[in-house]
């Protein structure tokens, strides 16, 4: 194919980049609520709140009952077996503590706490605010040895129709002429639920679900709206070979549009409704789609762990053959530090430089990105309503980030299904990274790892046509199978590392169920992931704050697991850094025990919990603070890991925020077991009461307490109504 049949790109001047709010890496807000799924539709724990024994038959009406009990009530059904429930509280260590309590019981599949997730992030940077005077041009599908040597690829196919792109996003901008006769029309769906009851502020359309998918504006606070699911369709998938706009990657495929993401973000909740509902999976309360798709693209990131609820349904996508491809993030980290591109079995998507390296100006790198794909300078559909939609405002515009590389993606895995629509996800992504082409070696992606390497949509097009690849293959295996270290349990390794991008591999194996720490406190400046033998992270920790130290941890069944080190972001300079790890591995836990939360604490001031006795431990544990301090039997608060017996007593204390009605909270651990202390600041209008002044005897030094306003007839509340989830009996592992 000749150059020649690049067609004509018109754009309209816009007065400035049409950015997302920058948001930050650690802006993932738990929305008081928990996504629950069960064994069986017939059952409630046994342990939370039945009879003795495994399993309990139960109406809807004992259920509800069983819900009370806990503090929950129905928000609304998800699938069959799954609920999202709202919980008395938003704080996140509460949330995640009581989802790790309904974890562990046998009648429960996966408990999850329900965040509301945010588009990924623009970088700030001066090409992102680039000269938009003058008509760009796609180079990047063309022009160079690393570019996406689309042409080839259009000579062997531009797509089909039978090939449905799932856009998960904002919505779409109507009529718009790059997408014009390519979204099914009368299909898609606004899955944007309301914030409480007749509270539509982040779907702006003045009301919650329903079948129009269209964009009304997603402007956050100061920054305009994005218009970004019209963007990433178009270049998935925009019309082309009209003589108008752009080329998309896939010319003939069509376009889903699931929004889900409103006003400043969207909820993990409504996300995967919007994911199972593309897929053609049942969503209650929601019609079934009749048309779903044959790969979905997602943009959005959060910094957790990956969660049950995410891997749950990313597993549902897969046995249905069902890719799913997500941006790996634009805060140029490890992606294994945002969810849901640090799940299992995603093809993940960082952006490189028209010179073949990874794009060090805000892409995210590492271990679970499948590959890459250029993603500075896009040009794409848009509009330009600063807050709503201009009727007369369809242009286009060049914008930057990994968002635009994975709808590169997905437009070219609709290319490979036009040619064989039985290929597989494992076989989609062992095409494109078997033809993927190779970085530059002298850059960045020579020493550190990036992917397999950049999209070439030739060779990916000439492999799904004519066979010949590694349906086994997979970089990831083979990343983590050579440079891997085995760790035996209680048994410290040695390690060191340069660079901040430098990472390290471990092994670790468990016989049993039970809890897996790892640990250092030879390194100020770790950040660790805890992965299993699928990739998915299943615990995250970073000691790069003095109040921190480095241990991650989890309770895990018996199996490989692998642990990914590296120096936090903000330790950019070279050099060799030693560290010491050693991995543990404890059935021993006490009895569950809760700190109460403080309320209209003093700002910028030292909280103190109450003292709590440790009891139930049969032998000596490890005892540590993430986010605080602890002391035992009235001594010295520390940030170190100790030691803590049975009988022992135990406090904790924080440091409350800076601001009004701000929240902090530290999670402490003792053995098997984890709980948390949460202080919320005085709102600024009514003064707190005054804090009683207790002294520490043991410790020999006074301690200002600050209790607030705290009601102990509702204290006293709050602590049943967790009761019942602490009080699960403690299984045989």
């Amino acid at each position: 194919m000749h150059l020649s049949r690049i067609f004509t790109i018109t754009v309209s001047l816009l007065l400035g980049a049409n950015a997302w709010a920058q948001l930050q890496l650690d802006s993932a807000v738990p929305t008081g609520r928990l996504i629950v799924t069960y064994q069986s539709d017939q059952t409630v724990s046994a342990g939370l709140g039945a009879m003795q024994g495994d399993r309990k038959s139960t109406d809807s009406l004992h259920r509800a009952r069983w819900r009370r009990g806990l503090g929950l009530e129905l928000s609304r059904g998800l699938s069959k077996h799954t609920e999202l429930l709202n919980a008395d509280t938003t704080n996140d260590g509460v949330l995640r503590q009581l989802a790790l309590q309904l974890n562990g019981d046998t009648n429960i599949k996966s408990a999850s706490v329900d965040y509301k997730r945010y588009p990924l992030e623009q970088p700030n940077d001066p090409l992102f605010q680039g000269n938009l005077s003058e008509p760009g041009n796609q180079s990047y599908l063309y022009e160079g040895d690393f570019s996406l040597r689309a042409p080839g690829a259009w000579d062997i196919t531009t797509g089909s129709q039978s090939a449905v792109i799932a856009i998960v996003d904002t919505g779409v901008l109507p009529n718009h002429p790059e997408l014009e006769a390519r979204s099914i029309a009368g299909l898609g769906y606004d899955f944007v639920s309301a914030d409480l009851p007749g509270d539509f502020t982040s779907a702006n359309d003045g009301d919650g679900r329903d079948a129009n998918p269209i964009d009304p504006g997603d402007f956050c606070q100061s920054s305009p709206s994005s218009w970004h699911g019209t963007g990433v369709a178009s270049v998935a998938a925009g019309n082309s070979n009209n003589g108008v706009g752009i080329a998309g990657i896939d010319w003939n495929a069509r376009l889903l549009h699931a929004r889900a993401l409103g006003k400043c973000g969207g909820t993990d909740a409504d996300i995967i409704d919007a994911i199972r509902w593309s897929a053609g999976l049942a969503v209650s309360g929601l019609p079934l789609n009749q048309t779903p798709a044959t790969v979905v693209n997602l943009s959005i990131g959060g910094p957790t762990e990956c969660t049950p609820a995410w891997q749950d349904v990313i597993d549902e996508l897969n046995a249905l053959g069902i890719p799913f491809v997500i941006a790996a993030g634009n805060e140029k980290t490890n992606a294994l530090r945002s969810s849901p591109a640090n799940c299992a079995d995603v093809i993940t998507v960082g952006s490189n430089t028209p010179g073949g390296d990874l794009d060090s100006g805000f892409s995210n790198y590492g271990l679970k990105v499948t590959i890459a794909a250029p993603g500075r300078n896009i040009l794409m559909a848009t509009n330009t309503g600063i807050q709503d939609a201009d009727s007369e405002g369809y242009s286009y515009q060049r914008e930057t980030g990994s968002s635009f590389s994975a709808a590169l993606v997905s437009g070219a895995i609709s290319l490979m299904q036009s040619l064989d629509p039985e290929l597989s996800p494992n076989a989609i992504r062992s095409i494109l990274q078997q033809s993927a082409s190779d970085f530059a070696t002298e850059d960045d992606c020579g020493t550190y790892y990036c992917g397999a390497g950049i999209l070439n949509l030739t060779r990916a097009m000439q492999f799904a046509r004519d066979g010949g690849y590694n349906t086994d293959f997979n970089a990831e295996n083979t990343l983590l199978s050579t440079q891997s270290t085995p760790i035996d349990l209680n048994t410290p390794v040695n390690g060191s590392l340069f660079g901040y991008r430098d990472v390290r591999y471990y092994k670790i194996t468990t016989g049993q169920t039970g809890l897996l720490t790892i640990t250092s406190d030879a390194e100020a400046d770790l950040f660790g992931y805890l992965l299993n033998d699928q990739y998915s992270v299943l615990a995250r920790d970073d000691d790069s704050h003095t109040a921190f130290n480095f241990r991650v941890a989890s309770r895990v069944p018996a199996g490989d697991y692998y642990l990914a080190v590296e120096r936090a972001s903000s330790r950019q300079s070279d050099g060799e850094a030693a560290f010491e790890l050693t991995a543990e591995f404890s059935l021993d836990q006490p009895d569950a025990f809760l700190f109460a939360p403080v309320n209209n604490a003093p700002v910028n001031s030292s909280i103190y919990s109450e003292s709590v006795r440790i009891t139930g431990l049969a032998n000596t544990a490890l005892v540590s603070v993430s986010g605080g301090y602890y002391a035992v039997n009235g001594g010295a608060f520390t940030a170190d890991q100790g030691l803590v017996n049975n009988g022992d007593t135990l406090q904790v204390s924080l440091t409350s925020g800076a601001g009004t009605s701000t929240q902090s909270a530290l999670a402490l651990t003792v053995g098997a077991y984890s709980t948390g202390f949460t202080v919320v600041t005085t709102d600024g209008i009514t003064p707190p009461s005054s804090g009683n002044a207790g002294t520490n005897t043991s410790a020999g030094c006074a301690l200002s307490t600050a209790q607030g306003r705290f009601d102990p007839l509702l204290t006293a509340l709050l602590l049943l109504s967790f009761a019942a989830v602490f009080a699960k009996r403690r299984q045989d592992s």
